[in-house]
């Protein structure tokens, strides 16, 4: 079986009450039984291979209180530039494009270790 993601939420507080977001699932095209922990160290990439069937990835940032350090994300193809810069805190998910092998990421002053997975 597949696996599959689903994310939701809600905004409240709104001048018309609250808005109600997803649920919204994305469904795999195989079972992709791995959940990667991502430890980076300062200036150096991460590079984690993309398995050929994964159709999304997904990744879960520690809540530690402090200051969100920045985390830079590239893939192999687009690996001549700066990346895409994200705060290091909650999560991420993100459809993969196709021709996508690599996932790389970097941080200047990494944060703690943080969990990739891919449906």
């Amino acid at each position: 079986m597949s696996g599959s993601l689903t994310l939701g939420g809600m905004a409240d507080g709104l001048l018309i009450g609250q808005v109600t977001v997803g649920p919204s699932t994305v469904s795999g095209k195989a079972a992709i039984s791995e959940i990667i922990n991502c430890e980076l160290t300062p200036n150096v990439d991460f590079v984690v291979k993309v398995p050929p069937e994964a159709v999304q990835a997904a990744g879960i940032f520690t809540f530690g209180g402090e200051q969100a350090t920045e985390v830079t994300l590239r893939t192999n193809l687009d690996s001549a530039d700066g990346g895409l810069p994200m705060a290091a805190q909650g999560f991420f998910s993100f459809p993969l494009y196709s021709g996508v092998t690599e996932l790389r990421f970097r941080a200047a002053s990494p944060p703690p270790v943080f969990q990739l997975t891919f449906v």
